[in-house]
């Protein structure tokens, strides 16, 4: 990985034995991010992308934003995307060091 330091819309990222724990940045002038959890199924993964796109696109986003939704909007998203068809990209080979664990504990969640 060549981007170090992380970019300034990066996030912290946990799995709290449940779902993905997503912690975003506090935003200028405050020193409180907030976290909000996606699920670990095809939906909340595909949600979890999606928000990560538009920080990368935005560069910048403020709680509530696309780039840095609620709790609230993180169902949103979970109800729009049950409403369209998704369909899980399958991984052919890792990208990076630590993919083929993550691709294992999903394939072991039965998620891939």
């Amino acid at each position: 990985m060549s981007d170090y330091p992380p970019p300034s819309y990066a996030v912290i990222v946990w799995f709290n034995g449940t779902n993905l724990c997503v912690r975003f940045p506090a935003e200028p002038g405050s020193d409180k991010g907030h976290v909000v959890e996606f699920q670990t199924d095809t939906l909340g993964l595909a949600g979890f992308t999606a928000v990560l796109r538009e920080r990368a696109k935005a560069q910048r986003s403020t709680i509530g934003t696309y780039g840095a939704p609620v709790q609230y909007d993180i169902r949103g998203i979970a109800d729009a995307l049950a409403r369209t068809e998704v369909k899980p990209r399958k991984v052919d080979r890792p990208r990076a060091v630590g993919l083929e664990a993550l691709r294992s504990l999903l394939e072991d969640e039965d998620l891939l």
